[in-house]
């Protein structure tokens, strides 16, 4: 499927599908996603809680945008990503194997790889928090605890 979704409040989940291209704007509320991802997935985040869990295929690239709240990404360790960040304020959380030996994360802007980079991800967080790593240790809402 093509997803296209403007949530301004309340849950959506969505749970077993696969999604070609995806583009979500989450002004506030819940929004969880888990199956396959296999071309582009946007996700823009005023504020609210979002978990993208990508079960078996992850998109070849994201494009996300944090503004507020928590968005967590859980993608599999061994396929990996690319990750770009610009960050002027709120967090960037890694929740991969080998987290410690990350380089310094606090910086405005770097990037950081795992595993074979399949997907490429693109952020840029000006508030609230990005936890971003292997789909197993991804659990929703408490990447938030560790933040605040």
């Amino acid at each position: 499927m093509n997803l296209a979704l403007h949530q301004y409040s309340g849950s959506a989940f969505f749970e077993g599908d696969t999604v070609m291209n995806g583009r979500a704007e989450l002004a506030q509320g819940l929004l969880n996603m888990e199956g396959s991802f296999s071309q582009a997935m946007d996700l823009v985040q005023n504020n609210g809680d979002s978990t993208i869990i990508c079960q078996g295929d992850a998109s070849d690239t994201m494009q996300i945008e944090v503004n507020g709240g928590l968005a967590s990404v859980g993608l599999d360790a061994s396929e990996g990503c690319l990750l770009h960040y610009e960050r002027s304020g709120g967090g960037l959380i890694p929740y991969f194997p080998d987290a410690d030996a990350f380089p310094d994360l606090s910086q405005s802007a770097g990037s950081f790889s795992v595993g074979d980079e399949k997907t490429v991800i693109n952020v840029k967080i000006t508030g609230g928090a990005l936890a971003v790593g292997d789909r197993l240790r991804i659990k929703p809402g408490e990447a938030y605890k560790e933040s605040n």
